[in-house]
């Protein structure tokens, strides 16, 4: 039976200094974890030291690791209090290793280099290395990487998949700068949209057909994460997304696949709700050419308009709504921006929904 130390056995003191000296300037480092201690027995990193806590004895991950140890390394049971003050993080998992620290240099002309800083998360640290290794590692796409680590997007990138990544080149963010630099329309809809949702569009569930076609011209169409429609023209030449992004490159990555864009897709945004219209009078309406139906009429306009509404009398000074004709009621007619247009106001229709009233509310719908 293995005998489990305490706090006072004098080796448990050496490794406590050991461990709470570590550095730079150490050789030797401390890691944790069955799964980690594992993998770097796979490169060839013997540990000189294994710590186990008292009640992980039993564990199949630690058991399978332990299994693979050489008799030459130091294993250890703690009791578990001790393993507690012994590990290098707050919630640890049941297994440090000490382990010769490896040698690493920089090649002359690296193409992407990925700094760490304060990662307190080993977890948070194989996301990074990941999405490097996706992403950050094409030099073309720096911006993507950035603002999918700003806004948390990598884990999309991290499921089992498969996700197709339309990924923007730093070009194509360069020109969505300068439209935003020259304002207008067009920069106010996209400075509308929060970074998230710009780049969740960007994000197709599933496998992509992104291939030409070998003769005829095709046309179809693909779904955000977020559920936004994009139509997609196949040429033979080209596949061009949204009229606008023409798709670079198609690579392929370990749970989907990654397929550079010349543009970056801006996703519809709602329109803009219709200004409301100033109160009016219910005897003095405002005539119009379009009193009664214009081009925009909602409803149908072989259908005249009722001279009496039972519930809302069209001299009535009551604050109600009287039913437009057709068969769409007051509530569906504002929520299509109707309350804007001139029949509604002229025909003195749904003026409690639409607010055309003077004073007062209420009124049935």
């Amino acid at each position: 039976m293995r005998p489990v130390l305490g706090a006072q056995n004098p080796r448990i003191a050496e490794l406590r200094r050991l461990i709470g000296r570590r550095s730079s300037r150490s050789g030797d480092i401390v890691i944790e974890g069955p799964r980690t201690i594992g993998e770097a027995l796979d490169v060839g990193r013997v540990p000189s030291v294994v710590i186990v806590p008292e009640h992980a004895e039993d564990d199949a991950s630690v058991a399978a690791v332990e299994r693979r140890l050489p008799a030459s390394v130091e294993f250890l049971l703690v009791r578990d209090h001790v393993f507690e003050r012994l590990a290098p993080s707050t919630t640890p998992q049941p297994m440090l290793a000490i382990v010769a620290r490896p040698a690493a240099s920089l090649p002359a002309t690296p193409s992407v280099v990925l700094v760490l800083a304060g990662v307190g998360d080993p977890g948070n640290l194989g996301t990074l290395v990941r999405a490097a290794d996706a992403v950050a590692a094409d030099s073309d796409l720096s911006t993507l990487a950035t603002a999918l680590e700003q806004t948390g997007l990598y884990s999309n990138l991290e499921g089992p998949g498969p996700v197709t990544l339309l990924a923007p080149t730093d070009e194509a963010f360069d020109r969505l700068s300068a439209i935003l630099r020259g304002g207008g329309p067009q920069a106010e809809r996209i400075l509308s949209l929060d970074l998230k949702d710009l780049l969740e569009a960007h994000l197709i569930p599933g496998e992509v057909d992104l291939e030409t076609t070998s003769g005829e011209v095709e046309t179809g169409t693909v779904q955000s994460v977020a559920g936004t429609n994009f139509p997609v023209l196949y040429t033979p030449n080209d596949v061009v997304i949204d009229s606008s992004a023409s798709i670079i490159d198609v690579e392929s990555a370990c749970n989907g696949a990654i397929a550079k864009i010349d543009a970056v897709l801006v996703p519809r945004s709602a329109p803009a709700p219709q200004p409301r219209p100033a109160p009016i009078d219910p005897a003095d309406p405002v005539e119009s050419p379009d009193f009664y139906f214009d081009d925009d009429y909602f409803g149908n306009p072989q259908v005249p308009p009722e001279e009496d509404d039972e519930n809302c009398p069209r001299g009535t000074s009551e604050c109600c709504d009287r039913r437009p004709p057709g068969q769409y009621s007051c509530a569906e007619q504002a929520s299509w921006g109707k309350c804007a247009e001139s029949w509604m106001r002229n025909g003195l229709y749904c003026r409690s929904t639409c607010g055309f009233c003077q004073g007062g509310s209420g009124g049935s719908g």
